[in-house]
């Protein structure tokens, strides 16, 4: 995260570091839990370039990890704050996954101890990766006993709903909408749609409203 006084396109521009996280969808999933003392590991996609900076941020949070190592850079994403508070993001499309990246993460899911446990799969896959890719996973952590959690979008989220789907997704209105093929207006709209994905093959929906807030659909309950 960068201040800048102002954001002038073609200049040059001074900027001030104001922090560097060792982020991202799932790990921040793992951050957020290891502080409220929940036990976790995180487990990523990293390159040589700047892999052991990032292993040594979890370290220093106490969060066990797995690093699966790939060609190329790891990935960072800029946000530009200016004195105005006008903020621009510019997010980098991360590491190819290749066949070899891919076998590497089930590899990985293998070696760590799901039976009873709870599997977060959220984020943008990455450049080259099968729109079938969370679906894979998904099924994959399931065999090995695993709860699964699904924050995705688009056809890799659509793809991933099978009668052996997630046990809960997390689209936001847009996403669900997408999901149904038609706009949701009202709460009773997205509640609808929600028990529509789940006939699918989900066992639940948490839907994000922006600044309206959540949905959680269960089975038994609306909250």
């Amino acid at each position: 995260t960068l201040s800048i006084d102002d954001f002038k396109p073609g200049g040059v521009i001074r900027a001030q570091l104001v922090r560097l996280d060792a982020a991202g969808k799932g790990v921040n999933v793992s951050r957020a839990l290891a502080a409220y003392g929940v036990q976790t590991h995180a487990l990523m996609v990293g390159a040589s370039l700047g892999n052991e900076w990032f292993s040594q941020q979890l370290d220093a949070q106490g969060i066990p990890h797995t690093i699966v190592m790939a060609d190329g850079v790891t990935r960072s994403n800029i946000t530009l704050v200016e004195s105005d508070g006008n903020v621009t993001k510019i997010n980098e499309p991360g590491i190819e996954m290749t066949l070899d990246v891919h076998d590497k993460v089930l590899r990985a899911l293998d070696a760590l101890p799901l039976e009873g446990n709870t599997v977060v799969f959220a984020g943008r896959l990455n450049p080259g990766a099968s729109d079938d890719t969370y679906r894979e996973f998904c099924q994959h952590a399931k065999k090995l006993g695993a709860r699964v959690v699904l924050d995705a979008s688009g056809t890799a989220l659509a793809k991933a709903i099978t009668a052996d789907g997630p046990d809960l997704i997390k689209p936001n209105q847009f996403e669900l909408s997408g999901l149904v093929g038609r706009e949701l207006v009202t709460i009773d709209d997205a509640i609808v749609a929600a028990r529509e994905v789940m006939a699918m093959g989900v066992g639940a929906v948490l839907c994000s409203l922006g600044k309206d807030g959540a949905i959680f659909v269960t089975d038994e309950n609306v909250v």
